[in-house]
């Protein structure tokens, strides 16, 4: 079985491909259009697929050295506009898996204890529709 490794999942939010990620989440959901009638059979519920939706979710660590992702971040989450992302292997590796969309910042969080490492906290709203593909370029 080849297992899917979570360490080759890769965010790229605006033109910020996120480093340092320590956890990542993409969860989609469906609403539930709820169809029983009275003819419905054996007593059972139906229901038809309504609008889709999505979130994706990451924590990073923040390292002043790198391409600074958290600054970035900060002023997209500041102009309110919908951005870009991609999320998956195919970001730093071709021919593997990639979603993309555009997604608005709901959530951006810093930590910043006394005994530990910086670490940043992001919740991307996917807006409109998404795609799946299999990478061709990929982004350093």
């Amino acid at each position: 079985m080849a297992v899917n490794d979570g360490s080759d999942i890769w965010v790229k939010a605006g033109t910020a491909v996120v480093n340092g990620l320590t956890t990542k989440n993409l969860d989609l959901a469906a609403d539930e259009i709820d169809v029983t009638t009275q003819d419905s059979t054996g007593g059972y519920k139906e229901f038809l697929t309504g609008e889709k939706s999505g979130t994706i979710s990451f924590e990073f660590l923040d390292d002043e050295s790198d391409t600074h992702a958290y600054d970035e971040l900060f002023d997209l989450w500041v102009a309110g506009a919908a951005i870009a992302f991609i999320y998956g292997k195919g970001i730093k590796t071709t021919g593997k898996r990639t979603i993309s969309g555009n997604a608005i910042i709901t959530a951006l969080s810093k930590n910043d204890g006394k005994n530990g490492p910086a670490s940043c906290s992001c919740t991307l709203r996917i807006t409109g529709s998404i795609t799946k593909a299999t990478s061709t370029t990929t982004v350093a």
